[in-house]
């Protein structure tokens, strides 16, 4: 009918802590080491990691790149935090959504994993 839909759907994260939307999704391409596009009920979405803050072209990006890469093909939980955010566009740059992003079953998030290798910083740069 054109219309989309949105679902909720609430997947016991540890951290961080907060209101959100969380989901199930699939990466399927890699865009560069902070965003990457994942399948979700059929819709392709773009995510951009949050307080993972890379230079593009540096060395920590291309290794970044590489490491999100491993996950093509496979499921990842998503969570899109909204404690802080007073509309939907505060979620969204750049036709990205803002998220966090787990490999299925692990304690550390990608975005966490890319800040712990030095390849990013969870501040600004």
């Amino acid at each position: 009918d054109g219309r989309y839909r949105f679902f909720l759907f609430m997947t016991p994260l540890r951290k961080p802590a907060g209101h959100g939307i969380s989901t199930r999704a699939t990466i399927v391409r890699v865009i560069d080491g902070d965003t990457f596009e994942c399948s979700w009920y059929g819709r392709k979405v773009k995510i951009r990691l949050l307080d993972c803050w890379l230079i593009d072209g540096s060395i920590g990006d291309q290794r970044a790149t590489e490491y999100l890469r491993q996950f093509i093909g496979k499921p990842v939980v998503v969570w899109v935090p909204t404690t802080e955010a007073a509309s939907i566009f505060d979620l969204i740059t750049f036709d990205r959504i803002l998220a966090w992003v787990w490999p299925n079953d692990d304690d550390e998030s990608i975005n966490e994993a890319i800040v712990r290798n030095g390849w990013g910083s969870s501040e600004k740069i």
